[in-house]
């Protein structure tokens, strides 16, 4: 499921008691770990008992739509999407690795917006341009807000944000190879003179601040390159654009 469907689905469900949505509920009460959803009786429970809870008339089939997305997304490390500019800091939906690269290397979503953004800033001309026109995502974890005392859930990625780059092809093949730190999803930023390198934090044994300090300086001492320290923040917003040739782990196809 690509993120612009779920969107249209996510309408339907869109705002219910206190504003929250069919997956809040799902976070808030953990039923599909008790009910088998290919079982139309389990099915018929759960649907009642949500539009009991949220006061809504959510059909049967949208509500079997939204567990299974739900129980794709949750197996697989997932993160916060937030809708244009980055002063909005609540988030849209939940994506997994595997959909934001799809929305990083398909032409219809980005692809227009990063030329245009290239070409203003060679210019000299994109002043806003990027913080007013471009999504984000925070790819350390699901957050109720944009910020680090509101996260719900560590995905166990780290986006490592590398700027100023002379020679883009020769530190992607750098990182790409490197074979301590292993790449789970790498594209060019959005002024194509940087990296976006997500690798695995491992939450359950580093403090993010420590971890992200430790990876700085192994990519200093081993191959002399400067990190954008802004990525110790735990909920730091990482713009998404078009790179055709953007890398996924081959595990998230």
């Amino acid at each position: 499921m690509k993120p612009h469907e779920l969107a249209s689905k996510d309408a339907e469900w869109h705002t219910f008691l206190n504003g929250k949505n069919i997956f809040d509920y799902f976070s808030e009460y953990p039923v599909l770990e008790h009910y088998n959803m290919d079982d139309e009786q389990d099915v018929d429970i759960l649907c009642k008992d949500f539009n009991e809870y949220a006061g809504t008339k959510c059909s049967r089939e949208d509500f079997l739509f939204a567990a299974r997305y739900w129980m794709k997304i949750t197996s697989r490390p997932s993160f916060s999407f937030f809708r244009k500019p980055i002063y909005n800091t609540r988030p849209s939906y939940m994506l997994t690795i595997s959909q934001v690269y799809d929305l990083i290397v398909e032409e219809r979503h980005y692809k227009a917006l990063t030329e245009e953004y290239r070409k203003l800033n060679a210019q000299g001309k994109a002043n806003n341009f990027k913080s007013t026109y471009f999504d984000y995502v925070t790819f350390s974890g699901t957050f109720s807000k944009r910020h680090s005392s509101a996260l719900i859930k560590h995905s166990g990625l780290m986006v490592i944000d590398i700027d100023h780059v002379t020679n883009v092809e020769k530190v992607k093949t750098t990182l790409l190879n490197d074979e301590k730190l292993r790449t789970e999803l790498l594209f060019v930023s959005p002024g194509g003179n940087g990296i976006k390198w997500v690798i695995q934090s491992y939450p359950e044994k580093y403090e993010h601040v420590f971890f992200f300090q430790g990876v700085s300086a192994y990519l200093k001492k081993r191959y002399a390159i400067e990190t954008d320290q802004s990525g110790k923040d735990l909920a730091r917003a990482c713009f998404i654009c078009y790179d055709p040739n953007a890398y996924l782990n081959p595990q998230y196809l």
